[in-house]
């Protein structure tokens, strides 16, 4: 090499390649979807007055690889094995939906061999559950299947809770700093570069999508931003197994597995809650509608813009919340988030039912 950097100057550069390549390709890619006619239409459950451009993804997508690629091979960094290529597949059946529209069990389909390909060939696997459930230490074949499922689900959860501007960016930023930043305490290089990739393009996204949307980012952004949390999911409880069996417990977390749940907290409890209601009414859970806790507060009065902020507390709260009972058993620290998000679940359906605007 010509020059060398330090692994400080390397984040920082990783962080903001991502950003400039985000905000340089997204007018082109609006120009170039309004040219070609591909966009979300108003009407329906659909809470947007007017056509958008639906590919914000696509620059999600470019700017975190490209930049992600770039920092590891220029620092000869190994990571997940397989991810690329999942990254890859999962953009062209986002790309495809976006176009062409593909059916939920398709997609599904198409999530689960996804996973498979870096669960089982690339051995991404969570391996203990430290107590939750009443589960520790889990064989090869369950480990496997609960792996995929929880990588296909942290996909559904993002997926899902992209119902309003800037709502799914900014949850996806705020959980990807929250690793990014642990990785880089326990010196995880190559997954904070990762990390830093998809912040630095949500970041950047949230310029186009949060206060006034110049564009949504379809279905690749959110599932590619799930896919990317869940591989940091995974990674996170991980290395704290290992941290605990070789004695180092510098920046280690007991409850390491309620705490990659809490750095995702608000789409997957919001996922659990939306399926729970639709299966109790007889609704696939598959099936759209307009039960999410954005809607609560869309139909209190709450604009776009206020709903998210509001939402991002929320997702910071529980985070802080789980960070300060991390040294608590994973059995006891999870009731503790749920009885937490019940309660805002309960405040916010009263608060619907008060003050409701659109009932």
């Amino acid at each position: 090499m010509f020059f060398s950097l330090s692994f400080t100057t390397v984040c920082i550069f990783t962080f903001l390649t991502a950003f400039l390549i985000v905000c340089i390709s997204t007018p082109v890619i609006i120009r170039v979807a309004r040219l070609k006619s591909l966009l979300d239409e108003p009407g329906g459950r659909k809470l947007h007055n007017e056509s958008i451009p639906t590919l914000g993804g696509i620059a999600i997508f470019s700017g975190t690889l490209i930049s992600f690629s770039l920092f590891r091979d220029y620092l000869g960094l190994n990571d997940v094995r397989f991810m690329i290529p999942a990254i890859l597949c999962l953009f062209l059946i986002g790309l495809k939906d976006d176009i062409l529209i593909i059916s939920p069990w398709t997609k599904l389909l198409g999530q689960i061999t996804v996973a498979g390909l870096i669960v089982f060939f690339g051995d991404l696997r969570i391996t203990s559950l430290y107590g939750v459930l009443g589960f520790t230490a889990i064989d090869l074949f369950p480990s496997i299947l609960f792996s995929v499922l929880t990588v296909v689900v942290i996909i559904n959860a993002f997926n899902l809770i992209d119902g309003i501007n800037g709502l799914a960016g900014g949850i996806g930023l705020i959980s990807a700093s929250a690793f990014a930043t642990w990785f880089l305490l326990t010196n995880n290089i190559g997954l904070a570069l990762l990390a830093l990739s998809l912040a630095g393009s949500l970041l950047a996204f949230l310029i186009f999508n949060l206060v006034k949307p110049k564009i949504f980012m379809g279905e690749i952004g959110p599932m590619i931003t799930g896919l990317i949390l869940s591989i940091c999911a995974i990674q996170f409880i991980e290395l704290n197994k290992h941290m605990e069996s070789v004695g180092n417990f510098d920046y280690w977390i007991r409850a390491s597995p309620v705490v990659a749940i809490a750095f995702l907290f608000l789409p997957l409890f919001d996922l659990l809650r939306v399926f729970i209601i639709r299966i109790y009414i007889g609704k696939s859970p598959l099936v759209a509608d307009t039960n999410h806790i954005h809607h609560t507060l869309i139909r209190s009065g709450f604009s776009h813009l206020q709903s998210s902020l509001l939402l991002y507390l929320v997702q910071i709260f529980f985070m802080l919340l789980a960070i300060y009972f991390r040294d608590l058993r994973s059995s006891h620290l999870l009731p503790i988030l749920l009885l937490g998000a019940m309660l805002f679940v309960f405040t916010a359906s009263w608060y619907e039912k008060r003050y409701c605007l659109k009932c």
